[in-house]
């Protein structure tokens, strides 16, 4: 295993030189307590592209886990507000009776490898889990246990 230390100036995904930090989630899924989050070092191909991908997946999140939280329902909101000022992701019903958003829900298997791919650096002390695995990634049935979970995600040091 690396040391973490000596390998923060690398990226965790392809080993190119680090231009910034990347939070492993994505800190949009936290709006309430932005405190200890992970990071890891990511090149400029590896975080600074990805500002769509982490919108599409925070608003898929937030429209799946309910709102049964003060975390969840501010996650909810930003969502919301976010869905007002793209206008070309809003439509009505072809009947008029109601109004509608597209919610992506293409960005959730590659922010799951995303973010498997950021946490495997860090819980391995530096190691990268190559690019050329490829991941096999499925959804599971959102249930009771989701947003108990996300809400409680800040609390994990």
């Amino acid at each position: 295993m690396g040391n973490i230390n000596q390998c923060r100036e690398f990226c965790a995904y392809c080993g190119a030189p680090k231009v910034s930090d990347d939070h492993v989630p994505p800190r949009n899924l936290f709006p309430l307590n932005r405190t200890n989050l992970v990071t890891v070092p990511a090149c400029h191909e590896h975080n600074g592209k990805r500002s769509a991908l982490d919108e599409d997946f925070r608003n898929y999140v937030a429209t799946h886990i309910g709102d049964d939280t003060p975390a969840a329902q501010e996650l909810l909101r930003k969502t919301a507000r976010g869905f007002r000022r793209k206008k070309k992701v809003q439509r009505w019903r072809p009947d008029l009776s109601a109004f509608e958003v597209d919610i992506k829900s293409d960005s959730f298997k590659p922010m799951i490898e995303w973010i498997t791919r950021g946490l495997y650096w860090r819980a391995y002390s530096g190691d990268r889990l190559p690019l050329d695995i490829d991941m096999q990634i499925g959804q599971l049935r959102i249930g009771e246990w989701l947003p108990p979970f996300v809400s409680d995600m800040n609390r994990v040091r």
